[in-house]
């Protein structure tokens, strides 16, 4: 089978807002690359989940982590906190040569990893400014829910 991807190309924009919502087993983003601006040039990316949407990631950022400056997850009754996010595979450095992969919730070969980073350091992981995005993120309540829009159309006919 055929690997499908796509790409999306913002790394020279001045902001940018990723929406991305599924509920289980759909992730809505899965598959998809993001090249996204780097912070240090006045510019700002967000990032919102809702349900499984970011399930998975795959971005590109110069500063990796420190450059998503607003992350928003609603679990939308499919999941809550750090249960909806597995993997976010972050790709660093001017070449994007540098890895690193964060993990709100993953589970392999019986081990847990729960809200950590592969290795700290490596694209940002460790930087204050994602890490309290990202747990202010995940301590959503289910009132958080109600802002949830999974099952309405995107577009409508009249």
């Amino acid at each position: 089978s055929r690997s499908r991807r796509g790409n999306i190309y913002a790394a020279s924009a001045e902001s940018m807002r990723i929406v991305c919502k599924s509920m289980m087993h759909e992730y809505g983003c899965y598959r998809m690359r993001f090249y996204i601006p780097s912070s240090s040039s006045s510019s700002s990316t967000a990032l919102e989940c809702q349900g499984h949407g970011c399930y998975f990631l795959s971005l590109y950022a110069v500063n990796g982590f420190a450059d998503l400056s607003n992350i928003s997850i609603a679990g939308c009754g499919e999941c809550s906190g750090t249960e909806c996010v597995n993997t976010w595979q972050m790709h660093c450095g001017d070449a994007y040569t540098s890895e690193n992969a964060y993990y709100g919730h993953s589970v392999d070969d019986d081990m847990v990893f729960e809200n950590t980073c592969n290795a700290a350091s490596i694209c940002e992981c460790d930087s204050p400014s994602f890490r309290l995005a990202y747990q202010a993120a995940t301590a959503m309540t289910a009132q958080d829910d109600a802002t949830c829009d999974l099952l309405d159309a995107d577009e409508s006919c009249a």
